[in-house]
Parts: structure tokens; sequence; C-alpha cells
């Protein structure tokens, strides 16, 4: 996917093992992966609800910034919206006591 027209690729190892990685827009970071059941994210309600699958297991992203201070803790899955499945990201993104939350959603064009 090519949001804005902006690229950048993200190989995942689904082995929840810090990889570091040198991204383009995100900068110097070191990211972890896995397969998780919803019921085992310790964290924010938001990675875990309004999956299309709640039981089934989803890819679980967590990044964290090697100078920037922030860190983004991402849940991955398919949604029902609007009657038609899409392919969505839940990101919580955390710096200091601030944080921010987004929800992704991608519509492939054949």
């Amino acid at each position: 996917a090519s949001p804005g027209g902006i690229t950048s690729t993200e190989n995942r190892v689904l082995d929840w093992v810090y990889h570091d990685h040198s991204d383009r827009i995100f900068g110097d970071v070191k990211g972890k992966s896995r397969w998780v059941k919803l019921s085992d994210i310790d964290d924010d309600d938001f990675l875990k609800k309004g999956w299309d699958d709640m039981e089934g297991e989803h890819v679980q992203g967590y990044v964290e910034s090697k100078g920037g201070g922030w860190t983004a803790d991402q849940v991955w899955g398919f949604e029902i919206i609007d009657s038609k499945r899409y392919y969505v990201r839940h990101v919580v993104v955390r710096k200091g006591d601030d944080w921010k939350l987004a929800r992704l959603v991608y519509d492939f064009q054949k």
C-alpha cells in the first residue's frame, strides 16, 4: 500500500524479538512482531476491539524509535465497514505522557 504516494517497505519477522530497521520516513527504529490472540494483548482496548474475527490470531507489531522517544503498538486484521471487509491497522503511538490513536483502513484496488 502506498498512502499519499509515500512508499516504505516493512519486512516483519513474526518471532517477537527486536529487529533493527532504518526507515526513510521514521528513522532508526527497533521493532518486534508476532501472531497474537486479542485476549493476550495487555494494553489499550483500542487495539483489541472492532475486528471481524475476535477469536483468531492477529499480527501485533511494536516499534520503538531509537532517537525520537516514541513508541507505536499496532494490531493488524480485518474489519467489516459498511458491509465490506477491509484490511485495517489499529495503532497507538506514545511519546512521554502524550498518545494518539490511529485506525488505518486499506482499500485494495485491482
